[in-house]
């Protein structure tokens, strides 16, 4: 039996060119796909023209309009509840190099209970004249950080490479996984800035592996869907990867010092978009991020304490020492 092909499901808020550009990427690949979502998370329904969705050879997209700005995880559950079968999620901010779909397809078939992710490259803008990397998965640090694998690289790997976290740029869920009591939904309560770190992990932690296929590619616009840098961005990420370390993470991991976060935001070597005027800013915001998630603590143990979880500590500390 032909595994199905997969639902792609583009979340926007402002629904505008990035979204457009998005599209166009996609439909000259619709053969590799069922049928193309766009998840419009706003208070507002889309003004752009509606041609998009009247063109015939456009026919198979279909427009979710959730109402409200609820954030992506929202988007996500919305997407989960409503899908069969695979399911691409992407951000409006990126452009599918052509064998994108194809190649995250034919590697769903060899590993059809497994999360895929692309590897993603910079805008040419952002990136000179070569490629550069932006992100091929993410490396979870012993803090409970996540980041990025190879980002500002040269492409030069092929095949698969087994990821602990995926970018919620584009990421491929199959129904074994979206199913799984367990993983039907992303926490809101994360989100933004989280709730794909809560998710991967989990994922890991119910049995399931994340791979990055090289192979597969696109192009994403960094920080095209919310700025690169402000004091309340790096609250949310300091304050969301605490909650979801004391969630996932085994027992030991959470002796590692949160603070290296600030140090990192400090010394600007966390994100090179953070200017030079900002960095006292960041390490405040860095503090108060980590004192939010501090504050959360007994709702993600309470969390924990729900999770029956298939993978144990011993055996998760061994994938996480394997990470290359």
């Amino acid at each position: 039996m032909t595994p199905s092909l997969p639902i792609v499901a583009i979340i926007t808020h402002h629904a505008n060119d990035l979204l457009l550009n998005a599209i166009e990427s996609l439909i000259v690949q619709e053969e590799w796909y069922r049928e193309l979502w766009v998840i419009h998370s706003n208070e507002v329904k889309s003004s752009l023209p509606p041609s998009w969705i009247k063109d015939p050879l456009r026919a198979n997209i279909h427009y979710h309009w959730l109402g409200s700005n609820s954030g992506f995880a929202s988007a996500v559950n919305h997407i989960f509840a409503r899908a069969s079968g695979p399911v691409y999620i992407l951000n409006d901010d990126i452009l599918l190099h052509k064998d994108n779909l194809q190649m995250l397809y034919q590697t769903s078939i060899k590993h059809p209970n497994s999360i895929l992710q692309p590897e993603i490259w910079l805008f040419p803008e952002q990136n000179g004249t070569l490629p550069k990397i932006e992100n091929t998965g993410h490396y979870i640090a012993i803090d409970g950080s996540n980041t990025a694998y190879e980002r500002g690289r040269r492409p030069t790997s092929q095949g698969l490479s087994k990821r602990l976290c995926f970018s919620g740029a584009a990421f491929w869920v199959p129904e074994s996984i979206y199913s799984h009591p367990a993983m039907m939904t992303m926490d809101t309560a994360l989100s933004p800035f989280g709730e794909d770190l809560d998710y991967a992990l989990r994922a890991v932690r119910y049995g399931f592996d994340i791979y990055c296929v090289h192979n597969a590619r696109l192009y994403h616009r960094w920080g095209g869907s919310y700025q690169r840098f402000s004091n309340q961005k790096v609250q949310w990420v300091e304050s969301h990867r605490i909650q979801s370390k004391f969630r996932n993470l085994p027992v030991w991991m959470w002796l590692g010092a949160p603070l290296s976060s600030a140090v990192r935001y400090g010394f600007g070597l966390q994100d090179d978009n953070i200017p030079s005027t900002h960095t006292g800013q960041a390490v405040l915001s860095t503090i108060k991020g980590i004192w939010k998630g501090y504050s959360a603590l007994p709702t993600a143990l309470r969390k924990r304490r729900n999770d029956k979880f298939e993978v144990s500590d011993w055996e998760f500390t061994k994938k996480w020492w394997g990470q290359s």
